[in-house]
């Protein structure tokens, strides 16, 4: 049993009050984008596959909020740094293009990439406070260690002003 994930992150996200600024303005980012149904916790431990093989989601915290928290979400915590770097922004862009074909008016790259950005500093928050009860340690140190990669490798306390 780990005693505390923080053993595991870098000193650069460690610092808590600029943990509690970042979890503040990334909620403020959110807000400024059109509103979606989402899952709420987009994480491949809720991902299941039926008989025909294809994927889906299963969880009970379905809620309505900015669509780049649950993109970045799911992002984060499914690609392997290496991936997620060679290919959010492509997924990026075919998101957006999702977004418009479902009448959803998608921001401009460079405003939904700012956006990603931002919102790659909450899967590490959730993480490094995520407990024991909701999910195993393994899970929880694992998630919390990729997440911090990409909030550095995206310097998303930087975008948020934290």
């Amino acid at each position: 049993t780990l005693l505390t994930k923080d053993h595991l992150v870098p000193k650069v996200l460690r610092d808590k009050a600029r943990r509690m600024v970042a979890m503040k303005n990334v909620f403020d980012v959110c807000d400024s984008y059109a509103k979606c149904v989402v899952l709420g916790d987009e994480h491949l431990r809720n991902l299941y596959f039926t008989a025909e093989g294809q994927p889906g989601f299963l969880d009970w915290a379905s809620r309505v909020e900015g669509w780049p928290l649950s993109l970045t979400f799911f992002l984060v915590n499914a690609l392997d740094p290496i991936d997620r770097r060679k290919w959010e922004q492509s997924l990026l862009a075919h998101y957006l293009s999702c977004l418009d074909a479902h009448g959803v008016r998608a921001p401009r790259f460079e405003d939904a990439w700012f956006a990603y950005r931002c919102c790659a500093a909450f899967p590490f928050l959730v993480w490094v406070n995520n407990r024991a009860a909701w999910q195993p340690e393994e899970t929880n140190a694992g998630c919390t260690v990729r997440a911090a990669i990409a909030a550095m490798d995206l310097e998303s306390y930087d975008a948020l002003g934290a």
